[in-house]
């Protein structure tokens, strides 16, 4: 039986080993880490940083953030707000939702999204916000002041959806208009030469444009949903703000859903200084990809570069009646490992579909019993019935087909009754 000096030496001894193989590995962990995101950042990295505002280039999180931001075409759901503002026009419930990503130590961004739609007519208005503690310390460690930047935005969000039928997805117009503040404590600069009696914090008049579109392309699977979109956007337009430019982008993005269960989607981001465009940043590109495991349960994953960070990130999204949750984990250059940083949630409440759904039933009963009366020949019974049907959705295109049909035949069945009462 060991002594107890003995057990303090082996465990001493076990420690200290553990302890240079945590090191050994932690160092050769960290030189794989910088060699790989030394390979993925294979663009150009120009005039970064040089904007204001930096709220608006970080995501809140929820879908958009785990497909890399790729969701210039998508805007499936309340973080299209974000991303195209031609959204709204075009999702299936009305959401309430609420974000929160953990950046780095205590720096997070919180969010709050509420987004309507009345049949062609979306809504939607946004608050986010940003805080960023400082702590100034003396040379012996004694804390000296501290306070706190932050951000805010308020955004309000309409779309209108153009040109929709049973065939085609329509056009989406939208436009947000957004108010931005910023706090800046004179405490932080009151010592910075040049700077003295200056107030640095300001307010920001920004705007978005968008337009999105959607349509069949080789879709492997039958579903009322149209699998192919394509969408643009002009991001964070506006005046300087203490001749300060704002960070606009301009995106254009495609997405494509081959196989029901599978989703892709790119975007390519054009970073624009209208000041000066020799200030511009580099371009940069985004892509994302989704699977739905199950009818509740969906995986996420993108790869974003732009701005010398290339970023990874994994999602995972549960989707019920009710709500739905989405975790998402960030992988970049500011990423701590052993460290819970660049984790986002969102957690998404269906408040419903505005009846949209009731009235698709209706127009769907409605229409098959047309057909049945079309296989009996009745024809003025097809035509008080799609004459209803199209009441209810004017952009049913099968039943202005059948419409079409069932009054051609009406005039032949009349034409050819008029031509034996003659003989």
């Amino acid at each position: 039986m060991a002594r107890p000096k003995n057990i303090s030496k082996l465990l001493l001894g076990t420690s200290l080993a553990l302890f240079f193989s945590l090191s050994t590995y932690s160092q050769g962990f960290n030189d794989f880490y910088d060699s790989f995101f030394g390979a993925l950042d294979i663009l150009p990295s120009e005039n970064i940083g040089r904007t204001t505002f930096p709220i608006l280039s970080t995501p809140s999180g929820g879908r958009r953030e785990a497909l890399g931001t790729a969701f210039t075409a998508l805007a499936d759901n309340s973080t299209y707000i974000e991303s195209n503002p031609a959204g709204s026009a075009i999702l299936d419930f009305t959401e309430l939702s609420i974000f929160h990503n953990n950046l780095i130590a205590d720096v997070s961004v919180e969010s709050l999204v509420f987004t309507l739609r009345q049949r062609d007519l979306g809504l939607g208005i946004g608050l986010k916000f940003l805080h960023l503690p400082f702590t100034s310390y003396g040379s012996r460690g004694e804390q000296l002041a501290s306070a706190v930047y932050s951000e805010g935005v308020v955004t309000i969000n309409g779309s209108y959806n153009l040109f929709s039928n049973f065939y085609f997805g329509g056009l989406s117009l939208g436009v947000n208009v957004k108010l931005g503040y910023r706090s800046i404590p004179a405490t932080l600069y009151r010592e910075v030469t040049g700077l003295e009696g200056v107030d640095q914090s300001a307010i920001g008049f920004i705007a978005d444009l968008g337009m999105l579109t959607r349509f069949n392309f080789l879709k492997g699977y039958t579903a009322r949903d149209k699998n192919f979109s394509l969408g643009a956007a002009l991001l964070n337009v506006g005046p300087l703000v203490k001749n300060e430019a704002l960070p606009t982008r301009f995106t254009f993005g495609i997405g494509y859903r081959p196989l029901r269960f599978i989703q892709i989607s790119g975007d390519f981001i054009l970073p624009i200084r209208f000041d000066d465009p020799s200030e511009s940043e580099s371009p940069g590109f985004s892509v994302g990809l989704g699977i739905q495991t199950t009818p509740f349960l969906a995986i996420q994953t993108g790869f974003l570069l732009i701005g010398g960070n290339p970023r990874l990130t994994l999602g995972t999204e549960i989707l019920l009646d009710v709500f739905s949750l989405n975790v998402n984990y960030t992988l970049d250059r500011t990423t701590q490992i052993g460290k819970i940083d660049r984790f986002s949630f969102q957690l998404g409440l269906n408040l419903g579909d505005g009846g949209r759904l009731t009235l698709r039933q209706r127009v769907d009963a409605l229409y098959l019993q047309a057909l049945r009366s079309l296989a009996d020949s009745n024809f003025t019974e097809v035509i008080a019935l799609c004459e209803q049907t199209l009441d209810l959705d004017p952009g049913f295109t099968p039943a202005i087909e059948t419409l079409k049909t069932a009054r051609e035949s009406y005039e032949l069945e009349q034409e050819l009754e008029r031509l034996r009462r003659d003989n």
